[in-house]
């Protein structure tokens, strides 16, 4: 049996199950390796495959990422079901961004996400709702990709630039703005 925590986000929660599974499913691992550090970490890693399939995240977002808008990690982490944080680290794990664009990530519009989960999953019984969401990923995807300029994806999103915007830089960009 495993238990977790109910004061934790929906995120985390998965993780933390998913993790308690690897424990369970593979208890050899824990003898193949030297440190406990180095088989948590595994265990990490385990989760990470088992919540977010690599085939299935390449042929999602492709298989090298330079960079990544706010609005399209959080459709990612809900499409997932996954924090934000383990997203971006599972993407590194799988070699599809580069350590630069986490730790650029991590300083700029993520830089809250250790502490504070952003736009959790709704706390509910009830599944979560299907919105299509393929159009709007691709056009953040072409901003963060630099493919596109903001006003054209505007235009395509029929939405005001400053809201694209501050979804392409998220909030803790836009608080930073706020202070300067």
């Amino acid at each position: 049996m495993i238990v977790g925590k109910n004061n934790t986000t929906i995120e985390r929660r998965r993780f933390t199950l998913a993790h308690e599974l690897a424990h369970k499913v593979i208890p050899e691992i824990g003898k193949e390796v030297e440190t406990e550090k180095e088989k948590e970490r595994l265990m990490h890693r385990f989760s990470g495959a088992f919540l977010m399939p690599g085939e299935h995240l390449k042929a999602e977002i492709g298989s090298t990422r330079h960079a990544f808008a706010y609005r399209e990690l959080i459709q990612l982490k809900h499409h997932y079901g996954v924090s934000a944080s383990s997203f971006l680290m599972r993407l590194l794990a799988l070699g599809m961004v580069s350590s630069d664009a986490i730790t650029t990530a991590f300083r700029t519009y993520a830089r809250t996400w250790k502490t504070s989960e952003p736009e959790p999953l709704a706390l509910s019984a009830s599944p979560r709702s299907e919105t299509p969401m393929r159009f709007q990923q691709l056009v953040y995807r072409a901003i963060a990709e630099q493919m596109i300029s903001l006003p054209r994806a505007a235009e395509l999103l029929n939405q005001p630039m400053q809201e694209v915007e501050n979804q392409v830089r998220g909030p803790a960009a836009r608080h930073a703005d706020h202070r300067q």
